[in-house]
């Protein structure tokens, strides 16, 4: 309100407060209401709801509630600033009131106007779709799934896994089916179709199950760097004849078309809690490859089980062998030869091994060196002047190493030709002796060999002479001091050097003193504490 005398320039302005801490006042209910039902173009039913304007100032909009008949709660099913709104009602069978509210901008809601209704639906809503879940027995696939609320029954369907199409095994009431007809070990789909009095079905997933013994259970793998270890746990009762495990690259293992694993190093054990454990090894298979493995067994009936949980296993390592050895070289030695070369610098290396190069066949193996050593003595070998070609090939620990194919290395090695020095007499008499020599390798300072003679030597000879290769003279010496005895089939020389090659002859000695001499042989020392 506004008083004044004589002219005024008056002026005014005018902002509504309409937040929510000022603006309590609740907007008019609306009026007008009424509903039209029609079909959708499933025949199904559509309501319109529409009322007359409000006519509040700070009028934000409209809001539309929905309850079922027979209830007190409104759901609110659309918000709107028209005068209309077009609803589709669940169809459920039951029926429906709307109603309708105004809301101003501070958020205060009207009360609702008068209910527009009943509006009836049809049920076309199923039920819930059950949960099913499927144990598997030796007698029986045994059903059970959650119940659905407006169930009026529930159909078993079944399918074998490899069919296409469903058959009805029965309708129950019940939350649970025990299949008997199943044939064992034979895999089938399930599912349950939960069924309203409308007529309305909702199916469950499907479930698969064989009737089957107790597979193994507690199935566990390690993987050390020789392959995959498998332990698992006898079922109850302890009927295990037989198992075998399946490998493949693929997830889900399919046992029918899985390799079957050599699996072996197998062990049974009993634990602490007095349980059979049983254990084998699958040595096969590509180090640094992702399998996976279903383990399955059979009882003394000669029943098979499914699959074991499967597993899944990275193998660890690669199937890359280490890289050649580098700086390899040979020394020709007295009683063989060294070999020598740069340590490798693989992280995953195990071993080398040794050979000797034959012209005619396959190479000999002659040794293992571990990691962290780099030389091999060969030996002990006379030296005889010989031109020898060794190779040295590096192992890893997951087993990678070059392999001879029967007529070649599957991949280059290395390898070193040396010659060997040459400590053999530079004369040597006529065999015309009726003895022979065998000498033999020793360790330290004793040479030792063997005497095979003719009958005749026992009776005719006077004894038998030891004599060895003296490099230095370049004759032979006489190790024996007296003559042996005409028997005599063997003999030590305490006198021999250590780590070095020796050579012998025998003399027979006839009544007269008159000598006649053997074959000469080698006898190869090695170092003393060698």
């Amino acid at each position: 309100y506004a008083n004044w005398t004589g002219a005024a320039n008056v002026s005014f302005a005018y902002t509504p407060r309409t937040t929510a801490t000022v603006d309590k006042v609740k907007p008019l209910t609306p009026t007008g209401a009424r509903f039209d039902e029609f079909p959708d173009a499933e025949s199904l039913p559509l309501v319109k709801v529409t009322w007359a304007a409000n006519k509040e100032m700070d009028l934000a909009g409209y809001r539309v509630y929905r309850r079922v008949r027979g209830t007190g709660t409104w759901t609110k099913v659309a918000t709107t600033t028209s005068r209309g709104h077009t609803d589709a009602p669940p169809a459920t069978g039951q029926s429906y009131y709307y109603e309708v509210r105004a809301y101003d901008k501070a958020g205060n809601e009207s009360a609702g106007g008068v209910d527009q209704g009943p509006v009836t639906t049809d049920d076309h809503t199923a039920p819930a779709a059950p949960v099913l879940t499927a144990t598997a027995t030796e007698a029986s696939n045994n059903l059970s799934w959650t119940a659905s609320a407006d169930t009026a029954t529930y159909r078993i369907l079944r399918k074998r896994d490899t069919s296409t199409s469903y058959t009805e095994l029965a309708e129950t009431t019940a939350t649970a089916y025990t299949d008997i007809t199943a044939s064992y070990g034979k895999a089938y789909d399930y599912k349950v179709s939960a069924v309203d009095a409308a007529g309305n079905a909702a199916a469950s997933a499907v479930v698969r199950s064989a009737r089957s013994i107790t597979p193994p259970t507690n199935v566990v793998a390690t993987t050390p760097s020789w392959g995959a270890v498998f332990t698992w746990t006898e079922p109850a009762g302890g009927d295990t004849a037989d198992y075998e495990v399946y490998r493949s690259e693929t997830s889900p293992v399919n046992i029918s078309s899985a390799y079957p694993v050599d699996c072996r190093s197998r062990k049974t054990r009993t634990d602490a809690a007095g349980n059979t454990i049983r254990s084998c090894t699958d040595y096969d298979g590509d180090q640094g490859r992702t399998y996976h493995y279903v383990m399955i067994r059979k009882n003394t009936a000669g029943l098979w089980s499914t699959g074991s949980a499967e597993l899944t296993v990275t193998r660890p390592g690669d199937e890359i062998p280490p890289p050649n050895v580098t700086g390899l070289t040979a020394e020709p030695l007295e009683y063989g030869v060294k070999l020598d070369w740069d340590d490798s610098t693989a992280t995953d290396l195990d071993h080398y091994e040794v050979y000797e190069y034959r012209s005619c066949c396959t190479p000999d193996f002659l040794g293992e060196v571990p990691a962290g050593t780099s030389e091999f003595v060969v030996g002990p070998e006379p030296a005889d002047g010989e031109e020898k070609t060794y190779a040295v090939i590096p192992a890893d620990i997951y087993g990678n190493y070059a392999e001879w194919t029967g007529a070649y290395w599957d991949r280059p090695v290395s390898t070193v030709t040396v010659t060997e020095l040459d400590l053999r007499p530079t004369t040597v008499p006529e065999d015309t002796a009726p003895c022979s020599v065998a000498a033999y390798t020793t360790r330290g300072d004793e040479g030792g060999m063997y005497i095979e003679c003719a009958d005749s030597v026992a009776t005719e000879a006077a004894g038998i002479n030891v004599y060895r290769w003296d490099r230095a003279t370049s004759t032979y010496v006489r190790v024996t001091d007296v003559p042996l005895a005409p028997t005599a089939t063997n003999y030590t020389d305490t006198t021999m050097p250590a780590g070095t090659t020796v050579y012998y002859l025998l003399s027979v000695v006839a009544p007269d003193g008159s000598e006649t001499f053997s074959n000469v042989d080698s006898s190869v020392s090695l170092p003393s504490g060698a």
